[in-house]
């Protein structure tokens, strides 16, 4: 499925597709990333209630995602903090 959007300039994930692509690191090792034009890709963590928590191995899957454009900026969304009353 990634292949068919192997021209992606901008890509957004949730943080929930990054730790289920991170949960499977000998494929992730066994195929090159198919993007090689991204701009820059944003991990949406807002919905996250534990964003606060991100697991390090989710490194690998973001790793994967940039490793054929060295140039793309990497966004983090994270939730917004809500101020105390």
């Amino acid at each position: 499925m990634l292949q068919e959007l192997h021209t992606a300039r901008y890509l957004t994930l949730s943080a929930d597709v990054i730790e289920c692509f991170s949960s499977f690191p000998y494929l992730l090792a066994s195929h090159p990333s198919p993007f090689s034009n991204l701009i820059s890709l944003t991990i949406d963590y807002s919905m996250k209630r534990d964003a606060y928590k991100v697991n390090m191995s989710s490194q690998g899957a973001i790793n994967f995602f940039l490793e054929n454009s060295p140039n793309a900026k990497l966004i983090l969304e994270l939730p917004k903090v809500r101020s105390r009353s």
